[in-house]
């Protein structure tokens, strides 16, 4: 009974109109939002580039003015830069860096490919949410014997070559069309020979 009475009177007061919630870094304000009383049941997401996050630090959430009850959940990512591989066993994959797009119109991709003589290769390019692979165009190719077969799924597409004659470089244009606007990305490609693998920077994708 006397703790329910303490949270009574706890909360007895309505939460102020404007709730001021900044969420600091050593001190450091690295993001800060407005709490609104009438959606009290709705999350305020913050978020924010913390550079130099790695690392011990004090982390702070501060309400203004300050308000019981409030809970928070603190969730932090980070990356490491992408090393970029030469060749690995005589095998080199490029594909752009970058591809610009429209939504709903078809963009062209090429993939070259080299690779020593006398062993099947199999190519699997990485691919966003959002962009759909045109698949006549990949028909087109296994019809031209320039692959074997290829495979879709979720966030990727596999190309399945002959071996390549000595001196050959592979080369594959195929279409694909985005769905969603944005600045989209995906996992790194690689093409694979045997036991040795080549790995492919991550795709840009600019789609407006």
């Amino acid at each position: 009974l006397i703790a329910m009475r303490a949270v009574l009177q706890l909360f007895k007061a309505p939460v102020p109109s404007d709730v001021k919630i900044t969420l600091l870094m050593d001190g450091t304000e690295i993001a800060s939002g407005q709490l609104d009383r009438a959606a009290l049941r709705d999350v305020l997401a913050l978020e924010a580039a913390a550079p130099g996050i790695a690392g011990t630090h004090e982390w702070k959430v501060i309400a203004e003015p300050a308000v019981p009850g409030l809970g928070y959940a603190l969730v932090l990512n980070s990356w490491v830069p992408w090393r970029k591989e030469t060749t690995n066993q005589g095998l080199e994959l490029a594909l752009p860096a970058r591809v610009d797009g429209n939504v709903g119109k078809a963009s062209e991709l090429t993939i070259t490919a080299i690779a020593p003589s006398g062993t099947d290769l199999h190519i699997t390019q990485a691919l966003p949410a959002g962009v759909q692979v045109d698949t006549p165009s990949l028909q087109a190719l296994v019809t031209a014997n320039a692959i074997t077969r290829f495979e879709l799924s979720d966030g990727k597409l596999e190309l399945f070559v002959h071996a390549l004659d000595p001196g050959q470089t592979f080369t594959a244009k195929y279409k694909v069309i985005p769905t969603l606007a944005g600045t989209l990305h995906s996992a790194a490609s690689q093409i694979e020979q045997g036991a040795s693998a080549f790995h492919v920077q991550p795709t840009t994708w600019i789609i407006k």
